[in-house]
């Protein structure tokens, strides 16, 4: 016998099947009746029958004895037949055998498989139906559920033109456009295992994700790593940042609506005291370097101001450069007074004897001016015994000293400047988490999202179970 009456049979074989019912099919006594109606006309499908009836009921032996008949019948009219068929039911047998002498459970589920109607065991219904449907029941009746409490945030700074004096614009650099790095901060840090350490320090988070009052797959396990858990924790809260408004919106699911209304609150508080700290440490840091460094100025413009005044004190003197133009002056007025009275001793003496009383009188004026006149020379070229220095090494020093003043006049005016303008940048950068809505009380779970759940992964199986339908084709094709 050919492959196709094979198929043929099979075929004729399935509509007796369709045309009979569940109770019907498995009642070996109506398998045999049938069979007895084509022991004349179809031999073949008669001993394909017979093969049923004997499944259904293996120790018959009135099964056995009609299976041996029609075995010889198919032997002697169509012996193709007969070996396909024999090869068939050895290697059921084997397997049967296998079963009994291994498994007597899996015997019974083979039994029970063959009890299963037609379209139970066709590939779409057990590779997608079944799946699908378990997930559904999991998704309906099983899966925990989870509500969502949520909370809007968003992060403030003092007005700047509201508490500093308008002079002070320039320092403080108003009218900057300020960054959104703060939101980002606070994103990053509720996301953080700081935060997680803090809630579970603080609430117990991982006790209530852990609880056995969950269901297995949503809730969290003994055996989980740390790594595990932060995982856990960012996929149950959920930061979204409004490019627009700056507004931060805060989620977190819980398995009861009052722990999840918690978990938000507490996380808002951690994330204020955060955002707070951050900005009042960086501010303090920066003004504390600032004003050290102001007071180093400020101790060099008070040294320069102490040599100065020594340097005053220890010559007795007030300003070196004035003082010095002044004995300059007195010397040119009495080298000018000594030449006018020269002159008039040389009149004199053209009229006069070297001994008249006005000559001596003049000539005693002319050495007194001429011994001051050295006096003040000496005072200006450092040969005066009150003094170590000349007049102009005095000016010199007197500069130097003068010069470092004014340098440490102008630094510490600079310092000034920056420790005023880091004042006032501390004080912009104190940073304020303002509640612009309270963390809600669900009254409906969130999650699991049961329709849109179903819905894809029934979409899911279909796709992969056509993929692999197409990819069986391909390759029968190619064979």
């Amino acid at each position: 016998m050919s492959r196709k009456q094979i198929e043929k049979i099979e075929e004729e074989f399935q509509k007796l099947k369709g045309t009979a019912t569940e109770t019907q099919w498995n009642n070996p006594d109506y398998i045999i009746r049938i069979s007895k109606e084509y022991d004349i006309n179809n031999v073949a499908l008669a001993y394909r029958l017979m093969q049923r009836a004997h499944n259904l009921r293996p120790n018959g032996p009135a099964i056995k004895a009609r299976i041996e008949k029609l075995k010889q019948r198919i032997t002697t009219e169509q012996p193709k037949a007969i070996i396909s068929q024999s090869k068939f039911e050895k290697n059921l047998d084997r397997s049967k055998s296998f079963a009994r002498m291994y498994s007597p459970l899996l015997n019974s589920l083979i039994d029970k498989w063959r009890l299963l109607p037609h379209w139970f065991k066709q590939p779409i219904v057990l590779s997608v139906f079944l799946p699908w449907l378990c997930f559904s029941l999991y998704q309906i009746i099983w899966a925990s559920p989870r509500y969502e409490s949520q909370s809007q945030l968003i992060v403030r700074q003092p007005d700047d033109m509201a508490t500093l004096d308008a002079s002070m614009a320039v320092l403080s650099g108003l009218g900057m456009p300020a960054t959104n790095t703060d939101t980002q901060l606070v994103e990053a840090y509720i996301n953080s295992n700081d935060m997680l350490q803090y809630l579970a320090e603080n609430i117990s988070i991982k006790e209530h994700f852990g609880s056995i009052s969950s269901d297995f797959f949503s809730r969290l396990h003994n055996w989980d790593s740390n790594e595990d858990f932060l995982a856990y924790y960012q996929e149950h809260i959920l930061v979204e940042i409004d490019d627009v408004s700056s507004i931060i919106s805060v989620k977190t699911q819980g398995f009861s609506p009052e722990y999840a209304q918690l978990l938000n609150e507490t996380i808002v508080e951690r994330a204020e005291w955060f955002i707070n700290s951050v900005g009042h440490k960086v501010a303090q840091e920066q003004l504390k370097f600032v004003q050290g460094e102001h007071d180093i100025t400020a101790k060099k413009l008070e040294l320069a101001k102490t040599n100065l005044l020594a340097f005053q004190k220890e010559h007795n003197l007030l300003d070196p450069e004035t003082e010095g133009m002044a004995f300059q002056k007195i010397a040119y007025t009495l080298e000018g007074e000594l030449s006018a009275k020269k002159a008039e001793l040389y009149a004199m003496k053209a009229v006069m004897s070297d001994d008249s009383p006005k000559v001596l009188s003049l000539e005693r004026v002319i050495h007194a001016l001429e011994e001051q006149l050295n006096d003040e020379n000496s005072r200006l070229s450092g040969h005066d015994e009150s003094s170590s220095l000349t007049v102009g090494e005095k000016v010199a020093m007197f500069s130097d000293y003068k010069i470092d003043l004014e340098i440490a006049l102008q630094t510490y005016a600079g310092s000034l400047v920056s420790l005023e303008k880091t004042r006032i940048e501390a004080y912009r950068k104190m940073q304020f988490l303002v509640v612009v809505e309270s963390s809600t009380l669900p009254e409906d779970n969130q999650y699991p999202e049961v329709v849109y759940n179903i819905s894809l992964f029934g979409i899911v199986l279909l796709l992969f179970f056509g993929i692999i339908k197409i990819i069986i084709a391909t390759i029968k094709e190619l064979n």
